[in-house]
């Protein structure tokens, strides 16, 4: 692991807005973050953040990208405020600069009413989750993975609203694919 740090810190030194750095910096942060080393990930996160602002603007796809996963290692930490507040400017941003039905607009919209869904908000996790998949059957054929996704992930909330508590075990679909 040492030597990845090592590698990462010669790539900032010499190549910090070069997009194999950024590509590589961001796979390392999503490993610690699997790894659970969370905040070394969150810092790393950061730090990949800021390059991406300077190497692409704020409103690139992949600064975006990164801002997503940084509130998803803010979600993990379980600081939610902070990950609902980045996750709302990241859709929001996503939706002027890309528009509504973009597939990253629609992958930053999936992740926050998956936040919405955990926090238990699940009348605004549900319209979230239904205007995805609306617009990915439209783009997409039903078939597709991520239409299937889509409609996976409303299902289970529409049957936790139903049962009013919610169980993986008795679930008939997947656990929500957040």
């Amino acid at each position: 692991m040492f030597l990845v740090f090592q590698f990462i810190s010669l790539c900032f030194g010499f190549a910090r807005k070069h997009p194999d750095t950024l590509l590589v910096t961001h796979n390392l942060a999503l490993f610690l973050k699997d790894k659970g080393q969370l905040a070394d990930s969150l810092d790393l996160q950061k730090e990949l953040l800021e390059s991406c602002r300077q190497a692409f603007g704020q409103l690139d796809p992949h600064t975006l990208a990164c801002m997503s996963s940084l509130g998803r290692i803010l979600e993990e930490l379980g600081r939610l405020d902070e990950a609902e507040h980045l996750q709302r400017d990241v859709v929001e941003v996503s939706k002027t600069s890309l528009g509504s039905n973009h597939p990253e607009t629609l992958r930053f919209s999936n992740n926050l009413a998956c936040l919405l869904h955990g926090r238990g908000r699940l009348i605004e996790a549900r319209q979230l989750h239904a205007e995805v998949l609306k617009f990915r059957k439209e783009g997409l054929e039903n078939k597709h993975l991520d239409s299937l996704v889509s409609a996976n992930n409303l299902a289970c909330l529409l049957q936790e609203q139903q049962l009013g508590i919610f169980f993986y075990e008795e679930c008939v679909c997947f656990p929500p694919m957040c």
